[in-house]
Formats: structure tokens, C-alpha cells, sequence
């Protein structure tokens, strides 16, 4: 079976479908370029996080993302993960927007491609109120169980641009699925909710992690223990540059792979019911986020020196893959 794409209307939205005989994954444009379903064939498993409450809508700078477009999907996130005061006056505004200024704008297709190589669909976003033009290629080869995102963004203005980027799935969290990372790697906690002795900045033991009441919690497995807690960790620069999800006993795994010289940093959220921006239960999913600085906050972020600067006229490329493994 070659790689096909089909473009679609569903839901009132254009929809791009790329597929092969291993998987499938559907991109919208209009919401700020998402990804908002991802099925590999082999098992029928659809990975991706969607929110029951939240439905689709058309996002607007400046909007919520956590009480009126945290629908679920993949997303990208730039130039910070977390409303904050603007480092530099290139971004021309007081505030950041909360989850970046990507996510609320419509992407362009530049250009969706067939061949008998595989199928490609370019996007970009230019819009004037930013001081960047960003460009995102996703590719999907004939026979392949996995696709590569291949990322562009050029200075246009006229000083540096400082900036975080990050990857933003979101992902369902399972009984019985366990995260896998390199050996060596070392976490820090962002922040935390319902959890007693993981305070922001302290360092976090991997898997097991003590809280303040002597109890262990298994942070590899999730979902498998105790609800009603959330929290956002970082790595410390990886030794290598992949992560992966599936099933602890054996079975197909998500694996996403990277060059940690670009993005030498993975974020972790875990929201086992501890947390919703909506009225309702708390969600139970995860976010697996590779990046390029182990903060939230674009404004920390450059207070630290691990903000991204983009220089005048200058431009940085970097990629990612996202492959599903058989068990083993």
C-alpha cells in the first residue's frame, strides 16, 4: 500500500489525512496546525488525548487555552509554554499567551504532496503580529511505522528574537503503560498539584519518587497508582535524545526521537485527575514535550541562558521523529 493523502471536511474543517499501511494521522490547518488524531493500524490504537468536554473551535490570539481550547491533539508550542511577562521588546506586547502564540492561529498550506516516495504536507504560519515566519514539513514514507516532522523558523525583524519551542502531544494515559527514557537521565519538578514533597526546582527521583508522607510513587506507570495529583517535570540536558510509551509488559510503543544538541530537554506532564482548566472531573492524560529549555516561562528561560536566540535575519531548522515499535 502506497502513502496517500486525502484532503477532507469533517466537522466543518479541512482536514489532511496521511496514511499508509501502518498508521494514520490527521492534521487541521485552521487549529493551529494539530494534529488531532493519530491511529497506528497494527494494533488500531488511537494515542492521542482528546478532551470530552472541549469541542473544536476555532482558536483566537489571545485566548484561553485551558478553559476554552485545551481540546487535546498535537500541538507545537513557541516562544514560551507558560503565560509570562515578554523578555524582549520584539515581541512587541506586555504578555505572552499561555501554551505560545502558535496553537491560536491558522497555519497555511504551502504545499501537499503524492508521489510514489511518500506523501508531505508543508505548513507555514507568517502571520505579521509575530516577528517569525515558522515552517513545519510532515513526511510519511510508503511501508514506514513512524513520520518526521521538519521545522524552519526565520528572524524577520530587527533585533534578536529569544524563544522556547516544544513539542505538545498529548496523550492518553492507560493502566499499564509505562514511560521509557535513556539511562542517566536526570528530572527536576516544575510544579505540582496534590502531590505532598515535590516542591518546584527539586530534583526528582526516576521512577520512584518519594512524597512528604514517606509514601513511593511510580512515575514511569502513572496510571497505574494513585490518582488526583499532577505535575510538570524537566529533564536535565539527555544523554540521548528519545522517549517512548506503550504497553509495560510488552507490545507496540510510541517512540519519539530527536537530536538532543536542538532540543536537549523533555517536559513531563502528568495529570492523573489532579488538574482541568474546565468545570467537571480532572483529565487523565500525559504530555511528552521534547524542547530546548527546561522551564515553563520564556522570561525565566532567558534570565538563565536557556532561551533560544534567534538572530537578525538568521534562521534555525531542527526535526523529530515519531515512530511505533513492535514489542520487545
Amino acid at each position: 500500500m502506497p502513502a496517500t493523502l486525502d484532503v477532507l471536511e469533517r466537522d466543518g474543517w479541512r482536514v489532511y489525512s496521511l496514511r499508509n499501511e501502518r498508521l494514520r494521522f490527521d492534521l487541521t490547518p485552521a487549529l493551529g496546525g494539530k494534529i488531532t488524531e493519530l491511529v497506528s493500524a497494527p494494533s488500531g490504537r488511537s494515542w492521542l488525548w482528546r478532551n470530552p468536554r472541549l469541542p473544536q473551535r476555532r482558536p483566537r490570539p489571545g485566548g484561553s487555552y485551558i478553559h476554552d481550547f485545551d481540546t487535546g491533539g498535537w500541538d507545537e508550542i513557541f516562544p514560551t509554554i507558560g503565560l509570562c511577562a515578554s523578555p524582549a521588546g520584539v515581541w512587541s506586547r506586555a504578555e505572552l499567551t499561555d501554551h505560545g502564540e502558535l496553537w491560536c492561529r491558522p497555519w497555511t498550506v504551502e504545499r501537499a504532496a503524492q508521489t510514489e516516495d511518500g506523501v508531505s504536507v508543508l505548513l507555514a504560519l507568517d502571520d505579521l503580529a509575530l516577528p517569525v515566519r515558522i515552517e513545519k514539513e510532515i513526511c510519511l514514507e510508503p511501508g514506514e511505522a513512524g513520520f518526521e516532522f521538519r521545522y524552519r523558523v526565520t528572524n524577520r525583524a530587527s533585533e534578536q528574537v529569544p524563544y522556547i519551542w516544544c513539542s505538545h502531544p498529548l496523550l492518553r494515559a492507560e493502566p499499564g503503560m509505562r514511560l521509557r527514557f535513556p539511562t542517566g537521565t536526570r528530572w527536576r519538578c516544575e510544579a505540582s498539584r496534590g502531590l505532598r514533597g515535590l516542591a518546584p526546582g527539586a530534583p526528582v527521583g526516576w521512577p520512584r519518587a518519594a512524597t512528604a508522607d514517606g509514601a513511593e510513587l511510580d512515575l514511569g506507570a502513572p496510571a497505574d497508582g494513585p490518582l488526583g495529583w499532577a505535575a510538570k517535570l524537566f529533564t536535565e540536558a539527555m544523554p540521548e535524545g528519545w522517549v517512548e510509551w506503550g504497553p509495560a509488559g510488552g507490545g507496540e510503543r510510541m517512540r519519539l526521537s530527536f537530536d538532543p544538541g536542538a532540543m536537549p530537554h523533555l517536559g513531563l506532564w502528568l495529570n492523573l485527575r489532579g488538574w482541568t482548566g474546565t468545570a467537571g472531573e480532572p483529565y487523565l492524560n500525559i504530555g511528552v514535550e521534547p524542547g530546548t529549555s527546561p522551564f515553563d516561562s520564556l522570561f525565566t528561560a532567558a534570565a538563565s541562558g536557556t532561551a533560544r536566540i534567534l538572530d537578525v535575519g538568521g534562521e534555525h531548522r531542527w526535526s523529530l521523529r515519531c515512530d511505533f515499535l513492535p514489542s520487545g
